[in-house]
């Protein structure tokens, strides 16, 4: 472990490139923190999980009300119906996954965080040529549900399943990135909360991942309003599969090492 101000200096770095990317991009906070804290720091990733979602919690109004102010959220009535259901949903999702997860070993954890990132980057990836049709709140129900289990089983990738739910609904690219802060506030609790208790929370890691995403904030907005839906696909499939071939690779490594050698 590094000392307390190398330590603090590296969640305010991570939390910084992570609100860039999470606020302008729907990267995922809780995964491109994670590649930080986990793969470099070496970090259990539950511990990460419950300290990112406290961090977002902290800093999403702050976020909506700057994206708001560049105009990036176009106000629609049927939004705000949506958005309370897909952010029910997935608080049920994530509750349940994440009172499993504390008790998964850590290599577990980390596979699952693999495996989690692959798929939701080959998903991102073929989702502009779908549309879902019919009831949008009976089909937001079933995509909340599992973006909360996202975060709460692979620490991140909330944000990602969560804006991808709402362009499959029918709703803008902009407005989705933006407004997907609003959604986290009762499911990131929760998962605070359920880290908080199995005591994997740190105090020094929520506050410099707060001090970061807090200064990234304007710049994740304008980055926002510049970007398109399909470069922003783009960006974001590729990093999730970097940071997905890079943790399967600590995982291995893991797995490897616990294995004895033949005499």
């Amino acid at each position: 472990m590094p000392s307390t101000v190398a330590y603090l200096a590296a969640a305010c770095a991570a939390g910084f490139v992570a609100g860039i990317l999470d606020y302008g991009f729907a990267m995922g906070f809780g995964l491109v923190a994670g590649l930080v804290l986990a793969g470099v720091l070496g970090l259990d990733p539950r511990g990460v999980a419950g300290a990112t979602a406290l961090a977002q919690v902290i800093t999403a109004i702050p976020a909506v009300k700057m994206h708001s102010s560049l105009g990036n959220v176009a106000v629609e009535k049927s939004r705000a119906k949506v958005l309370a259901a897909l952010a029910a949903a997935s608080l049920v999702g994530g509750v349940v996954a994440g009172s499993l997860q504390v008790e998964v070993s850590r290599e577990v954890a980390s596979i699952a965080y693999s495996a989690g990132l692959v798929f939701l980057a080959i998903t991102l990836l073929t989702a502009n040529r779908r549309t879902i049709k019919g009831e949008g709140v009976a089909k937001a129900l079933i995509l909340g549900v599992v973006a909360g289990a996202y975060k709460a089983v692979i620490g991140g990738g909330y944000s990602v399943a969560m804006s991808l739910a709402q362009r499959l609904l029918g709703l803008d690219h902009r407005s989705a990135v933006a407004l997907t802060p609003l959604t986290k506030l009762p499911l990131f609790t929760a998962i605070a909360l359920i880290y908080g208790v199995a005591r994997l929370l740190d105090p020094v890691l929520v506050t410099g991942l707060c001090v970061g995403a807090a200064a990234s904030i304007p710049l994740a907005a304008k980055a926002l309003r510049i970007s398109s839906p399909r470069s922003s696909s783009i960006v974001v499939s590729v990093l999730l599969l970097v940071v997905a071939s890079y943790r399967l690779a600590l995982s291995l490594n893991s797995f490897q090492s616990l294995i004895p050698l033949p005499s």
